[in-house]
């Protein structure tokens, strides 16, 4: 039981840390953007 438990677990394993380093990109990009997005309403605002 426990090998078999070990076995599923090593295989999906990697899966998952390849999901959350999407993830953890995905997240940077999105943070980029906002701030690209809200500096040019600053500056827009500002003239």
């Amino acid at each position: 039981m426990t090998i078999l438990y070990n076995k599923k677990f090593k295989t999906k394993k990697p899966s998952r840390e390849i999901k959350l380093q999407k993830k953890l990109v995905n997240k940077k990009l999105k943070i980029i953007k906002n701030n690209t997005i809200s500096t040019s309403v600053r500056t827009l605002l500002m003239y």
